[in-house]
C-alpha cells in the first residue's frame, strides 16, 4: 500500500465529562474514501471466510452478523441457570474498557 494512503487525520471527540481532562475525548481516524472501500472490501472478504470456514466460536458475538450484546448476555444468562440447576457454582469476570488508553 502506498505511504500516503496510509496516513490518517486524528480528530479528538468529546465524550462526556469535563472538557479539561484528556480522558474524556476519544479518538477518531479521518481516512481517505479509498483507505474507506478498502477497509470495506477486506472486511467483507474476512468475515466471509472465517463464516465459511466456521472459525468463529459459538460464544463469538462481535463482527458477527445477526448476533447482537442482547444475544450475549441471554447466553450467560442461560449458562448460569444451568449451572445452578446442576448445584454448580457460577463466576463470572466482566470488565468495562469503555476509558482504556490504547498506546
Amino acid at each position: 500500500m502506498p505511504d500516503n494512503f496510509k496516513l490518517a487525520r486524528v480528530i479528538p471527540v468529546f465524550k462526556k465529562g469535563s472538557r479539561t481532562c484528556s480522558c474524556n475525548y476519544r479518538p477518531i481516524l479521518l481516512l481517505s474514501i479509498f483507505n474507506r472501500l478498502l477497509e470495506k472490501l477486506m472486511y467483507k472478504r474476512l468475515i466471509n471466510y472465517i463464516e465459511k470456514e466456521n472459525i468463529f466460536s459459538e460464544g463469538q458475538f462481535v463482527l458477527l452478523s445477526n448476533h447482537s450484546a442482547v444475544q450475549a448476555g441471554i447466553l450467560i444468562i442461560d449458562k448460569i441457570q444451568k449451572a445452578i440447576e446442576k448445584g454448580l457454582y457460577s463466576c463470572g469476570i466482566f470488565l468495562d474498557l469503555s476509558k482504556t488508553l490504547i498506546r
